[in-house]
């Protein structure tokens, strides 16, 4: 996720192009490992709407839209394994990843689980676009996320 944090720091336009770039790098590559398979997993989060607390992100459901395209044409996935959702709360986050310490609560775990099932080669391909944020851990690291839209910029670790 350190993209993220590179992304919410530079300049809107910086922002955009760095992206872009990384958002097709990452589509050539995972299409370029293996062919298409019926189980692959899509997920897009598109935050666009920060309700005021922070600048929109006004081409985030553009990108994501851009995105699902790719993600069926280029990369073969089937449009019905693809899970887009908006401008996602914490919580909401949440219940698509599962809380940092609880995982397997989330849907895409549940979804993976499935998938693995069926094919152990199932390919998983995340896209964000909205903005990242980083910051320091109680052990004195750097660690970076997602900004929720519902982030307060009094208390931004909650909203990652």
């Amino acid at each position: 996720m350190s993209w993220a944090s590179t992304c919410w720091a530079a300049s809107s336009i910086r922002r955009l192009a760095l992206c872009t770039v990384i958002g097709i790098c990452a589509v050539a590559a995972v299409a370029s490992e293996a062919a298409a398979g019926a189980t692959d997993i899509g997920i897009i989060i598109t935050n666009a709407d920060y309700h005021g607390t922070f600048v929109n992100v006004k081409y985030a459901e553009r990108d994501g839209d851009a995105m699902r395209s790719a993600m069926q044409k280029v990369l073969g996935i089937n449009e019905n394994n693809i899970l887009w959702r908006k401008d996602r709360t914490k919580r909401q986050l949440d219940s698509v990843f599962g809380p940092e310490d609880k995982p397997k609560e989330g849907e895409l775990w549940k979804r993976v689980e499935t998938a693995w099932k069926k094919n152990p080669a199932t390919r998983v391909v995340v896209y964000y676009s909205g903005h990242g944020i980083s910051y320091d851990t109680s052990d004195h690291t750097t660690a970076a996320g997602l900004l929720a839209a519902d982030a307060s910029p009094n208390d931004l670790k909650r909203g990652v």
